[in-house]
């Protein structure tokens, strides 16, 4: 058995086994530990095992599957590039994940954190580059989605934002594939190219929440027509959207009048 009930590197250097089961013995999956091995299939944990530390399988090119129902700590990169692992079930008792988690493992296509998981942030570059990823559910009470955490997920076209959430990141859902957006009442901040390049996103209404929209947030959204501001944002960054695009806002408000120095259309709403 590893250190004090940790499964070491070099414990993973014995193992010859392709479906890979981590008994009770252990709570703990050291850094590093199974970094770059390509013989791993499958991969179940014991329920005791609470902790996979950062890098604990980065690279790990042949995982196809992983079953870790007791974990509670995801490190950094943990899972990073594994690229033929296709789906990935977390349960209730995650409590966080670090950067770049997933990261790069383009044939994940379904992603389920439990939903009474106690983690409230989405890190940065958590699913950046899963560009199959079309079918994620996160903890209910998600308040904060980083930079970059969906980067370049294009297949990803429906998401439920929770009226937990308050801030998207920079560039977080950049390239996605949404149709169309319901962003919750509640959300405070769009951050710079949130949405940029979101391709086939046609309109978005944005909530009254919302105090600040960042430069580029839905630039690069060629197909989008609509966009409606119903309200009067304490921030509005340069080119939100393309000149193409629509703005429903009200006549003579601060929204009003950033559109005509970016000399964006404009469509009246009717006053409360």
């Amino acid at each position: 058995m590893g250190i004090k009930g940790i499964y070491t590197r070099e414990d993973a250097r014995k193992n010859k086994e392709k479906k890979l089961v981590i008994g009770e013995n252990y709570h703990c999956i050291a850094e590093g530990a199974f970094q770059n091995n390509i013989k791993v299939r499958a991969l179940y944990l014991d329920r005791n095992i609470r902790e996979i530390r950062r890098k604990a399988f980065l690279n790990c090119t042949a995982i196809k599957k992983i079953e870790m129902p007791g974990v509670r700590v995801i490190g950094q990169e943990a899972f990073g590039g594994c690229v033929n692992l296709t789906g990935a079930t977390l349960p209730d008792t995650v409590e966080t994940m670090g950067n770049s988690a997933f990261s790069g493992c383009k044939r994940l296509t379904s992603v389920q954190i439990g939903k009474m998981s106690q983690d409230r942030v989405i890190r940065r570059d958590t699913f950046r580059d899963c560009v199959s990823l079309k079918d994620i559910q996160l903890p209910q009470k998600i308040k904060t989605i980083e930079d970059f955490a969906f980067y370049k997920c294009q297949n990803l076209s429906e998401f439920f934002f929770s009226k937990f959430i308050r801030e998207i990141g920079n560039s977080a859902f950049y390239g996605c594939g949404f149709n169309e957006l319901e962003l919750p009442e509640g959300l405070e901040r769009i951050g710079d190219s949130a949405f940029l390049k979101c391709r086939n996103l046609e309109y978005v209404r944005i909530p009254e929440s919302v105090k600040s929209i960042e430069k580029w947030a839905f630039h690069g959204c060629n197909r989008m027509k609509v966009i409606e501001i119903a309200h009067e944002p304490e921030n509005i960054g340069d080119w939100i959207i393309n000149r193409s695009v629509t703005v429903r806002c009200y006549k003579g408000g601060k929204v009003d009048k950033y559109c005509k120095k970016f000399q964006f259309k404009t469509e009246y709403l009717s006053e409360k």
